[in-house]
């Protein structure tokens, strides 16, 4: 510690964590200040104010938890000590997911959307112990670090405006000091486990009709196993200290997909089509400007009747049919053509059918 002659003192080179600071004088009280937190990089000031009484009377003052970014910088944000890091729940196990429990930030994900007091996460740098972590290929902010598990994190400091000198690039930052070990050997092992299994069905999967009947689709299934160990403790007491951690994750994911590929009929060249409409998938929604295109088949492939023209009144057309093969068709001299809407792409499996010149023409 290093005083001066008017009596202010100086304490520098201190690792962030939670101090206890003590002034004693004979013929005077003692004054404690219990629970003062230091962040990474903070400068804090107390002032002590002896009173005259006996020195087996303490005076004690516990320092406010949040108050870890120093007074006298003109920095605004929050920070986040070891303890709560560790506290707060968290689903991903990424402690850059505690960034939306902040004041200020605005947004769920850590894409660009996300905004710190306005500014943009990609234009948002993520500092770990004093470097930047995101000068890589891909400049995507806060997103372009890799996954940190709160375990490994001694402090979470979110900088929304503006960024001290020191440490610059930009207004907004993000600050991520990781553990140190202590004069005691600490150690931990979690096994987090996330299966489907337990999960109840999603509100789209329930509401899903495949044909004009209810049938509840199935939720993706998933299977995440997360296994993390760690372990601290001095080297040479009260000078160094270790701390290690590994993480290793298995996940097996199945998704339920729904491919759009022709008929069966299309793929032997027979071509169906309902007069006066374009031919959709089972998924295409009716239009009515330019080329009119309906769903024309369900989902086994199976011919869905019009209800309506496409002026609006009751279907009256017909459903007709034309066959192609690689030498010869039913319609010599007017080709088959892909509908004008959805022109096919050629290695592209699709399930609109397509339709003859001839037809067009007469509809």
């Amino acid at each position: 510690m290093i005083t001066n002659e008017s009596g202010a003192y100086n304490i520098p080179s201190l690792l962030p964590g939670n101090y206890r600071l003590t002034a004693e004088l004979a013929g005077f009280r003692t004054q404690v200040f219990n629970d003062v937190q230091l962040g990474q990089s903070a400068a804090a000031r107390y002032n002590f104010m002896l009173q005259v009484g006996s020195a087996a009377t303490a005076v004690e003052v516990t320092a406010e938890a949040t108050a870890l970014i120093a007074e006298s910088s003109p920095t605004i944000g929050q920070v986040l000590a070891e303890k709560q890091v560790r506290d707060l729940p968290l689903v991903s196990n990424n402690v850059l997911d505690l960034m939306q429990t902040m004041a200020g930030v605005r947004g769920a994900t850590l894409g660009e959307s996300t905004t710190f007091a306005g500014i943009s996460t990609g234009m948002v740098n993520t500092v770990r112990d004093g470097l930047s972590v995101q000068d890589g290929r891909y400049a995507n902010g806060v997103g372009a670090t890799t996954q940190i598990h709160p375990d490994m994190v001694g402090e979470f400091r979110v900088i929304l405006t503006p960024v001290d000198a020191e440490l610059g690039r930009g207004n907004g930052q993000v600050q991520i000091l990781t553990r140190s070990g202590t004069n005691q050997f600490h150690g931990s092992g979690v096994w987090t486990i996330r299966n489907s299994a337990l999960d109840a069905n999603t509100w789209s999967n329930n509401k899903q009709v495949v044909n004009g009947v209810w049938t509840p689709g199935q939720s993706t299934w998933i299977n995440r196993n997360q296994l993390t160990g760690s372990l601290g403790g001095p080297i040479v007491k009260n000078k160094t200290f270790f701390f290690a951690l590994w993480d290793k994750q298995f996940e097996r994911e199945r998704v339920t997909v729904r491919p759009v590929v022709l008929t069966p009929c299309a793929r032997n060249g027979i071509f169906r089509y309902w007069e006066g409409w374009g031919n959709g998938n089972t998924l295409t929604p009716t239009t009515t400007t330019g080329v009119p295109t309906i769903a024309s088949v369900d989902s086994f492939g199976n011919p869905v009747r019009p209800a309506t023209n496409t002026n609006g009144t009751p279907y009256t057309g017909s459903f007709d049919t034309s066959t192609c093969s690689a030498h010869s068709r039913t319609h010599p001299r007017h080709p088959i053509v892909p509908t004008q809407s959805h022109r096919a792409i050629p290695g592209m499996q699709t399930a609109q059918e397509w339709i003859p010149l001839e037809s067009r023409r007469n509809t």
